[in-house]
This record gives structure tokens, sequence and C-alpha cells, in this order.
């Protein structure tokens, strides 16, 4: 344990993790959001201990706070009240990297406790301390780190990420707009970044413990995070450290009073043979000087990009993968099919009842949603009656039967909440135009496969979805391919919904539900809310582009428009638009009461799910 270094990379260290404690932190611990004295008194401790470990006063004293108010915030908040985004990998590495900087001379370099040393020492005219310390903390910390890197390696030696399918749907997701699958060569591109990252994340994890590997690792891992930092959390930057931590000067051991042995001397030299050899070896020493001045820039760069640009970044989502589907019918036993050729030898007569029994499951499709768009005008008809406002219809602007073109070679569907192109279904773009949610949907249709009868095939250069019997081509939805594949009844239906106007992105429904703890959405005005504020994010997620581009544009009219979004009080918000209310816990039927009567309370409260 006793190996002593330099202490500059442990107050770099501390500079560091205090910034990113402020990112991850900060906005919900703002003094303006503190409705209890508890509240108050958490904000204060971690505002008061990330200030002191920033400057260096107390410097390990103000480590262990930091790391016993970020401990606290993990498991009350996170594991605890299951607040989003706590309980993550990346706030646990925040506590542990916290507390092993406390273990660390990490106020002898950079800080106050070393600005007031040196004044003690002028004053008392002894040399100033030396800037060196027992660094065994460090290396706790440089274990940790390998062991994040090795953990990481192990959970993608699986076939979904080794095969490039992870990687290409976390492509697909964020370049959205950006046809990635149609480039030459993606999908072997795509292969070999996924087997490069698993490869350089094995070399991290083992070559970060071997000295002489260290120097080599530096670039290659600075340059794999400075490549994942624009899509991935802001605590990730601790892995821009990680390079650096295990970069120190080797620690010597040496037992008290012990003096290195001088070497011997020539005639007429005044110095020994060892401080030649030392002056021949100065030029390497200041390439490795120059060396490490780089990286220390490099490193208080990333800190403070990650300062300025984090501190607004929301939690991660949580995405809701069990819902119910509900876009069709349940799924029979696969059969076989004569026009994909799977039973070519099957006689005729078993050919024509396989037929015959496909148009009767069509048949059956379309009577059933005849029934259900029935019962859904009766009970409009009811709500009219009553005296009530009924929701829109699909001819009124409500999302439900256009087929629109999303961009110049992808369309997309209402009916089924889904985009394509010419190749196929596409993911990213259906998350971008109808949220998380329906990408969710169609993703699992495509895992149950072409042939399933939610599935999406090729046939002869078109995207047929079996679902909304709706064949798509490069320049839209093909009415003749519609009728090859699905008949003249699908393709009559086709020709007219293509007259049909797109909906506005409110008006899917009536509900006002959770889809995770802390985030209410409406489905009438088609907009989340967290806390006090509209959220354009969850907004994306829950509803797609439009429906934030629209809450968008109605931030921007301002809070006294006809359709605003204002705060009544602290830690509420009000929509104008749906006459509802919002605080911490949902919709609040108290503060929709008192901003829009007792009416409009009662109307929020049977929207509730």
């Amino acid at each position: 344990m006793g190996s002593e270094a330099s202490s500059r990379s442990s107050a770099l260290l501390r500079i560091g993790l205090a910034l990113l404690l402020w990112t991850r932190f900060a906005r919900d611990l703002d003094w303006a959001g503190a409705l209890t004295p508890r509240f108050l008194a958490l904000s204060a401790a971690f505002f008061a201990a990330t200030t002191a470990m920033l400057v260096g006063a107390f410097s390990r004293a103000a480590a262990l706070a930091s790391a016993a108010v970020a401990g606290f915030l993990y498991v009350v908040w996170g594991v605890v009240r299951g607040e989003p985004g706590v309980a993550h990998h990346h706030v646990y590495l925040l506590v542990v990297a916290s507390f092993l900087c406390a273990l660390t001379p990490c106020g002898r370099s950079y800080s106050l406790d070393r600005w007031l040393a040196v004044r003690r020492a002028e004053r008392a005219g002894a040399a100033p301390p030396p800037e060196r310390g027992n660094v065994w903390g460090l290396r706790l910390l440089a274990l940790q780190l390998s062991s994040i890197y090795l953990w990481s390696a192990y959970d993608k030696l699986a076939p979904d990420f080794l095969s490039g399918a992870r990687l290409e749907r976390i492509l697909l997701w964020f370049y959205a707009g950006f046809d990635l699958a149609a480039l030459p060569g993606f999908g072997p591109a795509v292969v070999a970044l996924s087997l490069a990252t698993v490869a350089l994340e094995l070399a991290l994890g083992v070559g970060l413990l071997v000295p002489r590997a260290r120097r080599h690792l530096i670039l290659p891992g600075l340059a794999f995070h400075a490549i994942l930092y624009p899509d991935a959390p802001r605590a990730d930057l601790l892995g821009h450290d990680g390079p650096l931590l295990p970069r120190l000067p080797r620690s010597r051991r040496r037992p008290p009073g012990h003096r290195p042995p001088r070497g011997p001397r020539r005639r007429g030299s005044g110095a020994p043979a060892r401080s030649r050899v030392a002056s021949a070896s100065a030029p390497r020493r200041d390439a490795m000087t120059r060396l490490r001045i780089a990286q220390t820039a490099l490193l208080l760069a990333l800190a403070a990009l990650a300062a300025a640009c984090g501190g607004d970044a929301p939690p991660e989502p949580e995405f809701r993968w069990e819902e119910e589907v509900v876009e069709g019918p349940e799924e029979p036993p696969p059969r076989a099919d004569a026009r994909g050729g799977e039973d070519l030898e099957a006689p005729r007569a078993t050919r024509d009842a396989l037929d015959a029994d496909a148009e009767a499951e069509r048949l059956e499709r379309r009577r059933r949603e005849a029934l259900r768009r029935d019962e859904e005008r009766a009970l409009e008809q009811r709500r009219a009656d009553a005296g009530r406002r009924p929701g829109p219809r699909p001819d009124e602007g409500a999302r439900g039967e256009a087929i629109y073109p999303a961009r110049d070679d992808a369309f997309c569907d209402e009916r089924v909440a889904a985009c394509y192109t010419a190749r196929g279904a596409h993911v990213g773009l259906t998350e971008e135009e109808f949220g998380v949610a329906a990408g969710r949907r169609l993703e699992r249709r495509l895992e149950a496969g072409p042939r399933s009868p939610r599935g999406v095939e090729r046939v002869d250069g078109a995207a047929c979805d079996r679902l909304s019997e709706v064949c798509y081509e490069r320049d839209g939805a093909s009415v003749a391919r519609t009728r090859e594949v699905f008949g003249r009844q699908a393709a009559r239906d086709l020709a007219a919904r293509l007259g049909a106007r797109r909906g506005e992105p409110s008006g899917r429904g009536e509900a006002i539900y959770a889809p995770r703890r802390g985030v209410s959405c409406d489905e009438r005005v088609a907009a989340c809310y967290v806390a006090d504020e509209a959220h354009l994010g969850h907004t994306r997620d829950e509803f797609g582009r439009p429906a934030a581009l629209a809450l968008e544009r109605r931030l921007e009219r301002g809070p006294r428009a006809r359709d605003g979004v204002y705060r009544p009080v602290d830690g509420a918000v009000c929509d104008r638009l749906s006459k509802v209310c919002y605080d911490r816990l949902g919709a609040s039927a108290a503060v929709t009461r008192a901003e829009f009567g007792r009416e409009a309370a009662v109307r929020m409260a049977e929207r509730v799910r």
C-alpha cells in the first residue's frame, strides 16, 4: 500500500467528478424546486459538498461528503422511490468514484488546500510541500474501471450484438431521418464496428492494468468515448478520465533512511556516469511531459463540455416493453403459403383450401373492423347527445386513416402507426412519427417473421404489410401491387384511403396515463408533462416528432395563449388546451378545479387511467 506518486492526476479526477455530479443532479436539486425543509437540506448539502470538492477546500472530506449525498440519492431516489434514471449504473459509478477519490491525495494539487499550504510555507520560510502522496486509492479506481470495460465486453458477446443487430437499431433510432440501411456496405460496416467495439473494450479492460500497454491505449480509449459522447449519458464521461487514471508516475518503495547509490566517477569528471545517461534521455522526458500536458488539457476540456452541455439532458427513457398489442388478431399457427413457394408439392385442393382460409380470415378481420367503427360512432353520438365534447373523427383531422409521405422515399400509415420504404418497414422512422411504443410494436411484428399474419414481406421489389394489407413501392402505396397480393377488396380500400387528409398529432384518444413514474401523458392533446413543465422529450417518445413540434409551437406562443402552458403555483403546470393541471404526482384534481372549475376537474378524473 505504501506507493507514492504525483497528486495532480488525483486533483484532476476530483475536479472532473465535481463537474459530473453537478451535471447529473444540479437541475433536480435546484432551490427553486425546494418544497419541503428536507429537500432544501439535501440540496444545500449537495451543493456545499460538491462546491468544496471542486475548489479543493478540505478536499478529501468534501469528496467523501459528495459521495455520501450521491449515494443517498441513488438508494432513496433511485432504488426506493424509483425516480427515472437515478438507479442507473452511471450514477452508481459516480458514487464509487467519488468515494475512492476521497482515498487519494486529491487536495495536494490544483486546490484551495494547496494554495493555503504554500502560503503557510512561505510565511514560515520553508519549502512548499511536495505534490506527492499515497495513490493506492487510484489503484482501486483503475481496477474498478477495468472491471467496467470487461463486464461491458462480456455483455456484448451475445449474438445480438456481434451480428450488428443491436448497433443497427441504435443507429436507426438516433438517425431516423437518414436512410442508413440504403448506404452501400452498411451491413458489413455495422458488423465490423460491433466486433471492433468488443475488441477495444477487452483490450482496455486488460491493458489498463499493464504499464507497457497503457500508453498505446490512451488515444484509442479517448477516441472511443469521444464518439460515444454525443449519444451517451453525461456520466459516461468518467470513461474519458479512465484511460488517464492509471497513467501515473511509477511509484518507488524505499525503506526509511535509504539513499540512492551514486554512480562511479571518472577521472577529471565531477558528475557520476548516470547523470550523463539522464541528460541523454532528457528529450524523451520532454516529449512525455508535453504528452501529459496535452492529456490534461483534453481532460479539462471534456469536463467543461460535460458541464456546459449536460445540465439540460433529460434522464434516460425507460420504455414500456410489455404494452398490449391491439392492432390485429391473435397469430394462428404457421401454415404453408403457395404464393411464397413453401408448399409447392401440396395438392391443388390443399392450396385452394388454404387460399379460401386466407380470404375468410381477411373478411372476418374487415367485419370486426367495421363493427369496431360502428361502436365508436355510436359512442361519439351518445357523448354528443349528452352535451359533452366528442372526440375528433378521422375525417376531422384525427389520426386514423391517412397514408402520407414522411420524406421522399418513405411513407407512413396512420391506421397501423407504421412507416415503410420500398425495402421494408422502418422502425426508426415509425418511432419518430408515432412514438416509441409504435416502434416497439412494429419491431415485435418484424421479429415474428414476414409470414406471420402481421408480418411485412418483400414481394417483387415492394414491401407488403399483411396487417394493413397495403403494398409500398418507391413512389408510395401501390394500388396495383396491393390488388395482386391482397385482392380487389384491399385495393379498393387503399384507393379510398389515398385521398384522406393527414390527421393532427392530437385526437388519438381520451386517456391520461403515466408511461413511467413521474411522467403524465394526455392522449387528447398529445403532450406529456413532468412535475411542473411540459416535456418535449417524453412527448416525442410517446406521440412522435410531429406532436413534439406542435407542443413546442404552443410553448413558443407563451403561457397567455389560448392553448398555452403555464405554472399557476410552484410545482404545478396547467394546459389551457386540455384544461388539466399536473403536479409531481400526476394529474391534479385540486389544481384543475382551482384553475378551470369543478366541471373540468370531473372530466379530468374520468379520463385518468
